[in-house]
């Protein structure tokens, strides 16, 4: 962020977020889905986060709000809300549950990895059986530790199973991806509470 600060006045706007979202965000992305969590309103602190913990989210937030600063030419008293809104970005606690959708997805249409893929147990409606329409296309992880609950395979879970009908069986990436970034918008707090 600091070297992001010293090049801010000698750059246009679009150079200027041209690289830094080549130094924080693409960073940010290549980890986050492997090791960041996402906290959602009704999530306990009960549950143990041992990877990415709340105060590390925070501290990549503050980070981020900086960044977004320096986009957005906004002042130090500017909300991050109020930030994400202005700069069109996602939050960091966003971006985790984005990406992790994301790889979902590609893990679902793929089979690929295929380690991941043969730990989703993913319910299909049959012709002959009772079975709720809501929970058409919903992946089970069978993780009971607290531990495990950080990992991916649960929070992808978790997470997917979230989503509308309408997303979880779209099968058109570019198609899911601006429907499900809409998604994460609206029902993914901004930060963790």
């Amino acid at each position: 962020v600091g070297l992001l600060k010293q090049l801010r006045n000698k750059m246009n706007d679009k150079t200027f977020n041209m690289i830094s979202n080549g130094i924080f965000t693409s960073l940010l992305i290549y980890c986050l889905p492997v090791f960041g969590n996402v906290w959602l309103n009704n999530t306990g602190d009960t549950q143990r986060f041992k990877a990415f913990t709340k105060e590390d989210s925070r501290r990549l937030q503050v980070l981020q709000n900086q960044t977004m600063r320096l986009k957005t030419h906004a002042n130090k008293y500017t909300s991050c809300k109020d930030l994400v809104a202005k700069s069109g970005e996602l939050s960091i606690n966003q971006l985790v549950a984005y990406h992790t959708l994301l790889q979902v997805h590609k893990t679902i249409l793929s089979q690929q990895p295929e380690y991941i893929f043969k730990n989703f147990n993913i319910r299909v409606q049959g012709e002959n059986q009772i079975f709720p329409h809501r929970q058409a296309y919903t992946v089970v992880a069978n993780r009971n530790l607290s531990v495990s609950r950080s990992a991916f395979m649960y929070r992808g879970a978790h997470i997917w199973n979230m989503l509308p009908l309408n997303l979880r069986i779209c099968d058109k990436t570019s198609t899911f991806k601006n429907q499900v970034k809409k998604w994460v918008r609206n029902n993914i707090p901004i930060k963790p509470s």
